[in-house]
């Protein structure tokens, strides 16, 4: 039975794994609008931001359990609470690192599948669109030209 169970929980996970692939597979984002894009980006620069964190976090974590560990190791010898307190800083900055790199290589590839989809928001152009304004004192509508300039 247990095998079932683990067997099925495999499965599923698989599922699920392709499906988050085909989100952000060339495919899907070709057909996405530009505000889908924008969200898509936002989350996956968040995504980024969590894994670069958890990879500072943690190379700080073993920094500090090294130093404290190999400081308390000098004083008391192995069997200190500050030499057992720096290995345990060291596991888990190890554990942060280990969880935060997938999440930062994740975040930047999709970061850079999306931008090529995106608008290039550093092109020049300059429209030249009919508008409309009212003008309160007046109570009339005057009609113009509007000029949009981006770069």
């Amino acid at each position: 039975m247990q095998t079932i169970v683990l067997s099925l929980m495999i499965f599923l996970l698989t599922i699920f794994r392709i499906a988050a692939q085909n989100e952000y597979s060339n495919k899907n984002l070709q057909q996405l609008s530009t505000n889908e894009l924008e969200q898509y980006l936002e989350k996956s620069v968040k995504l980024k931001r969590h894994g670069t964190t958890m990879c500072l976090i943690g190379a700080g974590s073993i920094a500090t359990g090294v130093t404290m560990g190999s400081i308390a190791m000098n004083n008391d010898g192995w069997d200190s609470f500050g030499t057992n307190a720096g290995g345990i800083l060291i596991a888990g900055g190890l554990l942060s690192v280990l969880i935060g790199t997938p999440l930062l290589i994740t975040g930047s590839s999709r970061t850079k599948r999306i931008n090529k989809f995106l608008p290039n928001s550093s092109d020049s152009s300059i429209s030249i669109l009919p508008d409309i304004q009212y003008q309160n004192k007046l109570y009339v509508h005057s009609s113009g030209v509007k000029i949009k300039i981006t770069f």
